[in-house]
């Protein structure tokens, strides 16, 4: 007998399947994934990098937009202090009687009149038209209290003057013409009570028809 098997034997010995293993179990399974172990580690405060602003948040802060804030926030400050100043001013001014009238009209019975510049405090009365030119009109002096010490020189004076004292009822009581600079340090002082001194351009007296024992209004 031949030891040779049969190729038809061999073909159905080869594709049985063998016994006690599923078809499965030919094909190899695919590796499956190490897993990956991680650990959580706190970072100390000041170590982690400052967070980037937005494009927004630049533009709010120091852009464009920034910058136009800014100047309307200085503007509405500036606003609100101007009108806080004027309310102040307004009520100081309520309070005080309103604006100073730092002018008088001088009139004669005749007709004849005369704008008059008033000085009613010290430090004025005492500089009066000492460095300054011909007057537009004349310089009333108002004292506190009559009195006959209410004298007047010619101290840094640049022209001639006239000269004029009157009492509590503006009435004339004395009258110097043409008083030049060249007097001082000469005083000329009043014959009586007086209590206003009225100094006028040189000449202006005789324009006005003034003299004593006349009474005028201003």
């Amino acid at each position: 007998m031949s030891n040779k098997t049969p190729i038809a034997h061999v073909a159905a010995t080869e594709s049985a399947p063998k016994r006690g293993l599923p078809r499965s179990s030919a094909t190899s399974e695919p590796p499956k994934k190490p897993i990956t172990s991680f650990s959580v580690v706190k970072v100390p405060k000041g170590t982690l990098p400052p967070e980037k602003k937005s494009s927004e948040s630049f533009l709010d802060d120091s852009g464009i937009d920034g910058a136009l804030s800014k100047t309307r926030r200085e503007f509405f400050a500036k606003l609100v202090l101007g009108l806080i100043l004027l309310l102040v001013g307004g009520f100081l001014l309520l309070l005080s009687g309103g604006p100073q009238d730092n002018s008088r009209v001088l009139s004669t019975a005749n007709g004849n009149k005369l704008n008059l510049e008033v000085v009613d405090a010290e430090t004025t009365r005492q500089q009066g038209l000492s460095g300054r030119g011909l007057l537009d009109g004349g310089m009333l002096f108002v004292f506190d209290e009559s009195g006959r010490d209410h004298c007047m020189w010619m101290r840094d004076m640049n022209f001639a003057i006239d000269i004029i004292w009157l009492d509590e009822s503006k009435t004339v009581i004395d009258l110097k013409q043409s008083v030049v600079p060249a007097t001082y340090p000469e005083n000329f002082c009043p014959t009586g009570e007086a209590k206003y001194v009225i100094e006028l351009n040189s000449g202006d007296a005789n324009k006005l028809e003034l003299k004593p024992g006349q009474k005028i209004k201003f």
